[in-house]
Order: C-alpha cells, then sequence, then structure tokens
C-alpha cells in the first residue's frame, strides 16, 4: 500500500526531494532525526522531519515539522545537490583508531552565483548547524559545484578512513575526519580523480574502491568508466570497464547506481552491478574475474515486454540500488528506482504513475507501480521519476515499511512543477502469499 505523505497533487513549488531517514534513537547513527529535504526553487527548500506514527494519509505539510532550510539565508546562493550522506568514522585522519566509530551528516551544496564554489557541509548534531567547507573555489562556469555523490572507503595500506565527495564537475576529492577543523573534516586540496562529466556512484568490492565516471567512448584510455583504486600514500586509479558512447547519449554517459552483491558463481567474492544510462542496461562486472561484464537486463525492452511497444525509458537507480530482505521469499533483493512511461496517454493511472524495479538475487527482475489509488494523481501532473528510496527508521515499521521519494522535472517530457513527493510504501510479511514481489501497490508485482 503506498500512501502519500508529501502530496504531489500540490503546496508550493517542490521540484525534487531526498531523504535521509534515522531514528531518533538508533545508537549507530546517533544522527538525532528522519529528515527530508525539497527544493522549492534556486536558494529556497523546506527541511523537517518525518514524525513516527503519522495518521495514514496524513502528509508533511500538516504536520508542522517543515522548517526553512538549515542552510545560511541567501536565496540563489546556495543550491543543494546530491543528498546526504552518513559518515561513520572508524579512524582520525593520521589513521589513529577512535576509541567509538564518530557519526558525521554531511550534505552536497553547491553555490548559483559567481564564483561557483564545490562545497559540502557537515551537520554539528549537538547544536543543529552546518557548516560549509570548499573543496574548490571556483569550478568554472557552469555551476556544477555540487557532490553528485559522497561516500567512504578504509585505506587497506594506510588504514585512514577516508570520506571521498564526486563533484559534478568530475573531480574526485578526498577527506578524513580532523574533530580540530571546523566541519571536522580534512580535505586534499587537490582531486584524487577526474574524469568526464559526471561522476555518480561508488562501491567497495573486495576490499578495493571502485568509482563510476562517465564514459568518454574510448576503452582503455583510463579516463572514463569504471576505476578501481590501488590504496596507499599515493594511490592510482586504473579503468576496469568502459562501455561504448553509442546509444541514447542524450540521457548521459554514466552508469548509475554501482552496487556490490555476492558473485552468483559462489566464488566467494563479490562482483559489482550497475545501470548505464546511454545504453539503458543493468550489467554485471566481475573484477575478480578479468573484469568480465554480463548484461543482466536490457531495461527497456524489459518494460516493452510487459506493456507492449514503446515504452519510454529514462532512468535506473538515480541514486543507488538498496539492499533488502524480500519479504516473500526471505531471501536479499534490492530495491531499483525508475523512471519509465507507459504508452498511455498523460492523465492516466498507469502514464501518471512511476516505477520500481525488484532486483532478485538470481538477477531476475520485478516491477511495482508507485502511486495511491485512494489519492489519484490528477490529470496534468505526474510523479515522473523515483529518485531516493530509504527504510523506515521507526521501531514499530522497520522490515516492512520504506519511504519513497521523487520528482524528475528536467528533459523535453511536459515539466510539471508543485510536484515533489514521498510515499510510504509498506511491505507484506513473509508469511502472506502475493503475486510478484510481495511490495504492496496498484497492481502488485508483474500484472
Amino acid at each position: 500500500m503506498f500512501e502519500p505523505f508529501l502530496d504531489p497533487r500540490g503546496g508550493g513549488d517542490q521540484h525534487f526531494v531526498t531523504l535521509f531517514l534515522v531514528h531518533p534513537d538508533d545508537p549507530a547513527e546517533g544522527h538525532n532525526g528522519a529528515y527530508f529535504l525539497i527544493r522549492r526553487a534556486p536558494g529556497v527548500y523546506d527541511w523537517g522531519e518525518i514524525p513516527s506514527g503519522l495518521p495514514t494519509g496524513e502528509n508533511l505539510r500538516g504536520t508542522r515539522t517543515v522548517e526553512r532550510s538549515p542552510f545560511p539565508d541567501e536565496p540563489g546562493v546556495y543550491y543543494f545537490g546530491g543528498g546526504f550522506a552518513s559518515i561513520r568514522f572508524t579512524t582520525d585522519a593520521e589513521g589513529r583508531r577512535l576509541p567509538r566509530p564518530v557519526p558525521v551528516l554531511l550534505a552536497s551544496v553547491s553555490d548559483q552565483v559567481r564564483p561557483y564554489a564545490a562545497t559540502v557541509w557537515s551537520r554539528d548534531d549537538t547544536s543543529g548547524t552546518w557548516t560549509r567547507m570548499v573543496l574548490d573555489d571556483d569550478v568554472g562556469p557552469e555551476k556544477v559545484g555540487y557532490a553528485r555523490a559522497i561516500f567512504d572507503h578504509v585505506d587497506k595500506v594506510t588504514g585512514v578512513h577516508g570520506v571521498y565527495a564526486a563533484v559534478a564537475s568530475s573531480a574526485l576529492y578526498r577527506g578524513a575526519y580532523d574533530p580540530a577543523l571546523p566541519g571536522k573534516i580534512r580535505w586534499e586540496r587537490a582531486p584524487e580523480l577526474t574524469g568526464p562529466p559526471r561522476m555518480l556512484s561508488a562501491a567497495v568490492a573486495n576490499g578495493d574502491l571502485f568509482v563510476a565516471v562517465a564514459t568518454d567512448g574510448v576503452a582503455g584510455n583510463g579516463r572514463g568508466g569504471v576505476m578501481r583504486r590501488t590504496d596507499g600514500p599515493r594511490p592510482s586509479w586504473a579503468e576496469v570497464y568502459e562501455w561504448p558512447a553509442t546509444g541514447e547519449t542524450d540521457l548521459g554517459k554514466n552508469l548509475r547506481g554501482l552496487t556490490v552483491i555476492p558473485d552468483p558463481a559462489g566464488s566467494g567474492k563479490h562482483v559489482l552491478i550497475g545501470a548505464i544510462e546511454n545504453l539503458k542496461t543493468i550489467v554485471r562486472i566481475e573484477p575478480e574475474n578479468n573484469n568480465r561484464v554480463t548484461t543482466e537486463l536490457d531495461l527497456e525492452g524489459f518494460f516493452d515486454g510487459l506493456w507492449g511497444p514503446n515504452a519510454r525509458f529514462l532512468y535506473a537507480a538515480y541514486n543507488d540500488m538498496l539492499p533488502m530482505r524480500h519479504p516473500v521469499t526471505g531471501r536479499p533483493a534490492h530495491l531499483i528506482g525508475v523512471w519509465v512511461l507507459h504508452h498511455s496517454p498523460w492523465g492516466t493511472v498507469e502514464r501518471n504513475a512511476t516505477y520500481l524495479l525488484v532486483r532478485h538475487e538470481d538477477a531476475t527482475y520485478d516491477y511495482v507501480q508507485v502511486q495511491d489509488p485512494a489519492s489519484p494523481i490528477p490529470p496534468g501532473s505526474g510523479l515522473q521519476g523515483l529518485r531516493t528510496i530509504a527504510p523506515s527508521p521507526f521501531p514499530e515499521e522497520r522490515g516492512r515499511v520504506w519511504y519513497f521519494g521523487g520528482k524528475d522535472a528536467g528533459g523535453s517530457l511536459p515539466r510539471f512543477h508543485n510536484t515533489a513527493w514521498i510515499y510510504r510504501g509498506e511491505l507484506f510479511r513473509p508469511n502472506r502469499t502475493v503475486p510478484g514481489d510481495g511490495i504492496q501497490g496498484d497492481p502488485p508485482g508483474k500484472p
């Protein structure tokens, strides 16, 4: 069952939504809230918390949890870009082990006036204030200073627990925990890796850090594709896989949602999966098997096969592929947000809804339609892209409820405003038999 928490039918000028859900009592994280952030206009945001026990069907605008952006009130100056990341540091910048992990909540923010700086902001959980940390004081004229991905990795040689910010200009910056500095992160001044824009995702497999950079179409030149880091005091990067710059390149030439999974062949190693924009495919990469690449899913062909020809597929795995325990089989699975357009006219349920893929451990896929039959989306609107998925942090919902958020206002398709949205989706319990993937929607699973 999907219920609208932030209603896609109106209430401001929402463009997109980002979720970061952590229960206030969760000692593993240390952050005090389940947050959402919505961009209403350049430099203007709403920021609030999703409360536990919100009555069914009540949306966030009625809860009095919405506040203005926590960032300085300078409209047009700061732009929220990539999302949140909670990093639990185990060492300081010198590699000294910390007595206990230290959680730091980071946010991606970039400037909207010259000079366009690349910045990451750090939250002080005690005071609730944010500190602006500059990675590059001028990234050029294209306003590409936001960090599209923030992630961490422990260097196998130095032992330093590092944090990495992949700036949209395609520069990867490395930092480490330093409690003496404002923001608590010591950033290296020079980027560790550069390449074609953008870098959208990263994963750690078999102890190695992998980053997905856009392809330049030239395999073997070490400038684009999936890159692997060689750890040490002077780290280096090497190309693992680069795909051709063919297909629908207007969508981009990036690999989204780079994710680590166990090797399905049972080697005991881990492999990588990700979604390639221009080729509209999900591929599996085997770094420990001579970088072998297998196409798991033709995304547009998958939906054409379900709905008939002329499904319009656009994006999969905007940010990541979320691991979960399948509620029916009890086996591992992944949730993948997509933007795909049903061939029905605008205004129909099929066209207005957005969709979700469920990847099973045997590399088979199901889909779910995301919308609430009790609150239909009116003609002239549409959910248009599932960007973010987060499991509920609330104890009474854990393991059976997920939160879904989205909106993609780009492209040449109708540009709907006032339509950022959050849905609450309840998962069936494993002992209940449900067609398809066991996520209650309309319809659940395959038709």
